[in-house]
């Protein structure tokens, strides 16, 4: 359960930051982010709520918040990154539309009491009986871990093609290889149960590696801004 903590306040600093650069620059991947990194926040913390009183409204919640909305979410974030206004806004509604019927089925699933007396240390599964509310899962699941890791990978080779932005390409690196993680952390409980024990810890490797990266490319970017600040300072006193 430490773990899970942790990786509420490593998303909870993580969307007040892109949230604050969202309030800055209004740039839609921004905001979609934000609400994201809070889902991941609000997710771990009712997972802590549910292992510490076996409480089936707060287990259902953590599904819903960390293991449904927030992959698809962040995916949308990435596309909305590289792919025109008008298309990203369509496959918005897509997944909002598909993210609704998904959610439905997490407050009508059978829990397997025993199961959420266990809970403690494990990723939840088993605590709900296998049913309709699957199939959404490992889709959404898939379509988010792909685009963020693809977008991530798209972002990291076009600014290897410019050489002069390897900040932002090592970034974008470190932010897919954060995904990875927590995508793959779930998806191997789901297949292995042996790794149960080791959910949490790679949920919080994860999360840390992508705000790293995260760090990375804000960095890059204040570093462009005042680059171009100080070209367009010399250019003046030259006038």
């Amino acid at each position: 359960m430490v773990y899970a903590i942790v990786v509420a306040v490593v998303c909870f600093v993580f969307s007040l930051q892109v949230g604050r650069d969202y309030q800055q620059r209004r740039r839609p991947y921004q905001g979609i982010w934000t609400v994201a990194l809070a889902a991941s926040c609000a997710g771990s913390l009712a997972y802590a709520a549910a292992a510490a009183l076996r409480n089936e409204l707060a287990f259902r919640l953590y599904y819903l918040f960390g293991a449904l909305w927030v992959a698809p979410i962040m995916g949308l974030g990435s596309l909305h990154l590289v792919l025109p206004a008008q298309l990203a806004k369509r496959i918005s509604i897509v997944t909002a539309v598909a993210l609704l019927l998904a959610s439905v089925p997490l407050f009508t699933a059978e829990i397997d009491q025993a199961a959420l007396a266990g809970l403690a240390g494990s990723s939840g599964q088993g605590v709900f009986h296998r049913g309709p509310w699957l199939v959404g899962m490992i889709v959404l699941n898939l379509f988010g871990t792909v685009a963020v890791a693809g977008v991530a990978l798209y972002s990291a080779w076009r600014a290897f093609r410019r050489r002069s932005e390897l900040g932002f390409m090592w970034g974008n690196l470190v932010i897919g290889l954060g995904f990875l993680t927590v995508a793959m952390a779930g998806s191997v409980a789901r297949w292995w149960p042996q790794w149960e024990g080791a959910f949490w810890l790679t949920m919080a490797l994860g999360w840390i590696i992508a705000y790293v990266g995260f760090r990375i490319v804000t960095a890059a970017g204040e570093a462009r801004r005042r680059a171009a600040q100080s070209a367009s300072a010399v250019r003046g006193g030259g006038a």
